[in-house]
């Protein structure tokens, strides 16, 4: 094994970086130079540098459940709520913080793992344009100030404040104009100049020049019909103009652009024109991205200064991230192990959910519950007592639910009830059960499959017995049906990229179902009785028997409860995620049966929502006094609700989307144009449920002593009194928006110009 020399200038932490770079550049082999253009790159030994890669995940936390990269053991981390939750908190020194965390335990798992993790593929600063959109959970809303602003400061406390070294360089994705997930490797998103600058492109301006951000991903989509990661715009705007110091593609684009959007015939040609466009990494199979880029350099279509151009932006980061230097000068490098889920990460964790929460409605002081008058209450509905995973989420140190937050504060124990329903699955005279080894199969005895019903037609079958969720194993490509395919019980969680625990009912008549896969591949029952997905064919039929009826468990539960408490919301896996949009702004048709059902037994109770964007809740809104919102995803999501309804936390998180009052309400979700179609509280004139910036409180606010004044031609000074006229203490959230009314071309209805919580 050759020797790593690290007595060379490259290593030398003081000469000047660009003097370092150069002498390693002139060092290098053209072959050399070759293996880094892939995001991962290999080790060069006669240089001292190791094998390395410029990316992770770290949305709201940093994600290091390690199952993707083949070790396969999670590590735990800090993990705040899903980004449209930290937003909603309106607090930029709160999420200031969150970034601190995220950025100090990526740099605890990088001296374990010194391949990489500094380079962080966060935040998504997408807009928000559509609420159906399937990545709705990992951006900041639909207003491109608050976005900046929101993410800006997160990114503020990845990188530091170092006017040299970096903790942690944050990754903006996805550039741009990424808001659908269905078709998203080959569709066109049509944008004209005024919509870029003032929404798409606004809130990269702000996140690069005024925060910092380190780099951008591309994005998969075409824009105006160049594939993004062709994208001029990365160098001409991003890097000229904002000063952006380099881009990677989002993972497998560079093949998608032979493959899916049939831009380019070979792999060496949309390599060429990405490098060209201002994209330096790759983020394809590293021997994929080699052979393009050693056939590009052959036929004359990139040069070996390109390339360069390429690799000098990379490996400076890494040099500001201090990965090469003789000793060690990054200030923020000073961590040990005590850093990860240190008491100071959870205590700012608990905060920042906290601060997320927004009381939607309180009708008549509902909230908050007194500790004395509902000691006892009841909790029901399908996440009274569950914690979902979401995939850019990482294995968090703790996790509570509602009903776990209740019992801790309360010191009782809470009587829930989830409505879903308890089924069997019969042919003939035998039953699905569930073998030792978790393989479904025909038996004489029934086993209990929980249906929970997620809408859509996507329902998960969890095994009561064993509680372990029904899953398909896939192995590849079939050689035996029997052998492949095979339905097997043995999973914690509906957690996997194609979320194999999702399947179809399709009624057949008087309780004779057949069932098909994640896939649309029908389920039948093999010679020796095994249950399994086959590739063709009809499915095998089954009677479904209810057993326990989910709704009449509520009730049963509910007659001598004096306190009810309604949990509904998403499965952050299944109703929509990164490939999935929502078809509907309607809550999952099951939740909806059951929330009307609540407001006619008990129309006091309170309404608790657990999601990652809108519903248009209008039966509870029309009938139960309080409602709730927080976003999944906080380690202490449950724990920071309970606290809220009973008062030991003051509610003040504000939307940062609209919530319309109908899918009739929305566009098509492919067009971009915001103005003419009228999206986002700038220009939606209509009626909406709840608008932007909403949010109560459990206190009053007055308002008084404004004045307007204008400082210059660019500024506008705006002053005034706010005082707590309650008897709670509480936070509020300045906001102040302005409109032009006199203008000759369309402007909006009002636009955010400022807020301070």
């Amino acid at each position: 094994m050759e020797e790593k020399n690290r007595k060379n200038p490259f290593w030398n932490a003081k000469l000047p970086i660009e003097e370092r770079l150069d002498w390693l550049l002139a060092n290098m082999t053209l072959e050399e130079k070759i293996t880094c253009m892939a995001s991962t790159m290999p080790e060069l030994p006669r240089f001292g540098i190791d094998m390395s890669y410029v990316g992770g995940e770290a949305a709201h936390g940093v994600e290091a459940r390690n199952d993707q990269n083949g070790r396969n053991i999670p590590e735990p981390t800090t993990s705040f709520p899903q980004p449209i939750g930290m937003s909603a908190s309106w607090d930029t020194e709160l999420i200031k913080k969150a970034g601190e965390v995220t950025g100090t335990e990526a740099r605890v798992l990088w001296h374990r793992h010194p391949a990489g993790g500094l380079s962080r593929w966060a935040p998504t600063i997408d807009m928000e344009r559509d609420p159906r959109w399937g990545r709705t959970e990992e951006s900041y809303g639909e207003d491109p100030y608050l976005t900046g602003e929101m993410a800006g400061a997160y990114i503020r406390g990845m990188r530091g404040e170092d006017p040299f070294y970096i903790r942690c360089g944050a990754t903006l994705k996805h550039f741009y104009a990424n808001n659908t997930e269905r078709g998203r490797g080959w569709k066109n998103a049509s944008i004209d100049p005024r919509n870029m600058y003032e929404l798409y492109l606004e809130p990269f301006r702000r996140c690069i020049k005024e925060h910092g951000a380190e780099a951008v991903m591309t994005a998969y989509n075409k824009i105006n019909g160049i594939p993004g990661m062709l994208n001029p715009q990365v160098k001409s705007i991003l890097k000229k103009q904002y000063g952006l110091k380099h881009a990677v593609c989002d993972g497998g684009a560079m093949e998608l652009v032979r493959n899916l959007h049939h831009y380019f015939g070979t792999h060496a040609q949309s390599l060429a024109a990405s490098v060209k466009a201002g994209v330096d990494a790759m983020s394809d199979p590293m021997l994929v991205v080699e052979e393009a880029a050693r056939e590009a350099l052959e036929y004359g279509l990139l040069s070996e200064d390109e390339m360069d151009e390429a690799i000098r932006n990379v490996f400076r980061t890494k040099l500001k991230l201090g990965m090469f230097d003789d000793t060690v000068q990054n200030p923020y490098d000073r961590v040990t192990e005590k850093d990860l889920c240190s008491n100071e990460a959870q205590k700012i964790c608990l905060e920042l959910t906290k601060k997320s929460i927004v009381l939607l409605k309180n009708e008549d002081n509902r909230l908050p519950l007194s500790e004395t008058l509902h000691k006892d209450p009841v909790l029901v509905g399908p996440i009274c007592d569950a914690w979902y995973q979401d995939w850019y989420g990482g294995e968090p140190h703790h996790k509570s639910t509602l009903k776990e937050g209740l019992e801790k504060l309360l010191n009782t124990k809470i009587r829930c009830v989830d409505g879903w329903d308890r089924i069997t699955l019969r042919t003939g005279d035998q039953y699905v059960a569930v073998q030792e080894d978790g393989r479904l199969c025909l038996s004489d005895k029934a086993d209990l499959f929980v249906k929970e019903d997620w809408g859509d037609g996507r329902i998960n079958l969890r095994c009561e017995r064993t509680g372990k969720y029904v899953t398909t194993i896939s192995k590849g490509r079939r050689q035996s049906e029997e052998e492949d395919g095979a339905l097997v019980a043995v999973k914690d969680a509906a957690f996997d990229w194609f979320v194999t625990a999702i399947f179809h009912i399709i009624p057949a008549g008087n309780g004779v179902v057949q069932l098909t896969n994640r896939f649309d591949q029908p389920i039948q029952i093999s010679k020796d009785k095994k249950i399994y997905s086959a590739l063709t064919g009809e499915g095998s039929s089954f009677l479904m028997e209810t057993v326990v009826d989910g709704f009449e468990e509520v009730q049963r539960l509910m007659q001598c409860a004096k306190t009810v408490i309604l949990a509904l919301g998403c499965h952050p896996m299944v109703n929509a995620k990164e490939e999935i949009d929502r078809t509907t702004l309607a809550l999952p048709p099951h939740q909806e049966k059951l929330a009307k059902m609540i407001c006619k037994i008990k129309p006091d109770a309170i309404c608790v929502l657990f999601s990652n964007y809108p519903y248009t809740i209008h039966s509870v809104q029309n009938t139960l006094p309080a409602i709730v919102w927080s976003a999944t995803g906080s380690q202490d999501m449950g724990t920071a609700m309970a606290q809220t309804l009973y008062g030991k936390n003051a509610p003040a998180g504000r939307l940062n989307m609209t919530w319309y009052n109908s899918d009739d309400d929305l566009p098509d979700i492919d067009d971009y144009d915001i103005i003419r179609g009228k999206r986002t509280y700038r220009y939606f004139d209509k009626e909406v449920l709840y608008p932007f910036g909403h949010g109560l409180t459990y206190t009053k606010f007055l308002y008084s002593n404004l004045s307007v004044y204008m400082s210059d031609l660019a500024h506008i000074e705006v002053a005034f009194d706010v005082k707590n006229t309650g008897k709670q203490t509480s936070d509020e959230v300045i906001q102040i928006y302005a409109s032009a009314p006199k203008s000759r071309v369309p402007k909006p209805r009002c636009q955010l110009l400022a807020f301070e919580r």
